[in-house]
């Protein structure tokens, strides 16, 4: 349980922060300091960057080998975070896959 009540209070700080960072204002420099470094980085024509943040979490079933059968036991979590050539935000995409 006591790792459940963590794991909550873990989300709950990851949105705070994510919520922090702002489209049109939020620079490459402040997404870092917020965030840390992203997982992948994509460099696009004329400047642009995409910045990628993943995580992937198992369930309990995941450790249960015959639950495990019933599939999606563990949950990866993206963000996306777009810059412009001026390194400022220009669009932020969350998405989320269970298997």
């Amino acid at each position: 349980m006591r790792g459940f009540v963590e794991r909550i209070a873990e989300v709950g700080r990851a949105q705070q922060k994510i919520s922090s960072i702002r489209v049109g204002k939020s620079t490459t420099q402040d997404v870092e300091r917020t965030l840390g470094r992203p997982g992948d980085v994509q460099l696009e024509e004329g400047g642009a960057q995409v910045w990628t943040y993943q995580t992937v979490n198992p369930s309990v079933l995941a450790f249960i080998p015959v639950a495990n059968l019933l599939g999606k036991s563990m949950q990866e979590d993206n963000l996306t975070v777009r810059f412009n050539k001026k390194g400022v935000v220009t669009a932020l995409g969350r998405g989320q896959h269970r298997f």
